[in-house]
């Protein structure tokens, strides 16, 4: 009763409006992985500026409440779509897509390969950034997993600070569960090779309150400053839910 409730309530509240959509990823860039077939995961970020007064460029980002689905799966293919609400804004609405064929599906040297893209905004020249990218991921032992990628986005939207088309760049990522620290603990890192508002590096550590609930702090260190909504880096919080 409880979860058929909050699907109606995410129904009403979330898909009517528009969004700001990410797949699963690790900080900021796209990941390898992929929300299970028939589970949805919802979203929290909060992006601010910690200790940083208004004068000196503190500030924060609108919120953004997002709902994963994974909707089809199968050995060589598994698939999700997302929408996601930012507010307080004019244009909320972005949505996302991306296909997985998972680690090892083939044989075991394989590594994840996905493609898929995110923020696809409904208003033309203002939220249709139209992010398209493809990459790789591959476990090593217990030393972790990389990943890598390249995207390519609006050229009429992603520009340096001199309006300069900036809109197309790699993906690097590394992330690892520390189950030599806690089970619970996660540590990933990633990087956007771009000058416009996508480029940063961005890293952080995620606890599992359970197997539904996690927690992510992550810090986002732009390649320029300048580009940035509130001319500033950000601290990343990021709460997920998965039901």
């Amino acid at each position: 009763m409880k979860k058929s409730c909050l699907l109606a309530f995410l129904a009403l509240t979330i898909l009517p409006p528009a969004v700001f959509a990410t797949p699963s990823n690790i900080i900021r860039i796209p990941s390898g992985d992929v929300q299970p077939f028939g589970t949805f995961r919802l979203g929290i970020d909060n992006n601010t500026t910690f200790f940083v007064p208004p004068k000196s460029g503190g500030g924060a980002l609108p919120a953004t409440y997002g709902l994963t689905a994974g909707t089809y799966d199968a050995v060589v293919l598994q698939t999700e779509i997302g929408v996601d609400l930012r507010e307080v804004s004019k244009d909320p609405a972005y949505f996302n897509v991306k296909f997985v064929s998972p680690e090892g599906s083939i044989n075991d040297f394989m590594p994840a390969l996905f493609f898929g893209g995110y923020d696809f905004g409904l208003r033309l020249q203002r939220t249709d950034y139209n992010i398209v990218y493809g990459g790789f991921a591959k476990t090593f032992s217990f030393i972790g997993r990389f990943t890598g990628g390249y995207f390519i986005g609006n050229k009429d939207l992603l520009k340096d600070r001199n309006g300069k088309i900036d809109n197309q760049g790699t993906m690097i990522g590394f992330d690892r569960r520390m189950p030599d620290i806690n089970e619970k603990l996660w540590f990933g890192i990633d990087y956007m090779a771009t000058n416009s508002l996508y480029g940063a590096l961005s890293f952080g550590f995620a606890w599992s309150f359970s197997e539904a609930a996690t927690l992510t702090i992550a810090y986002v260190r732009y390649n320029d400053e300048m580009v940035s909504p509130v001319k500033a880096n950000l601290t990343s919080l990021q709460v997920d839910f998965d039901f």
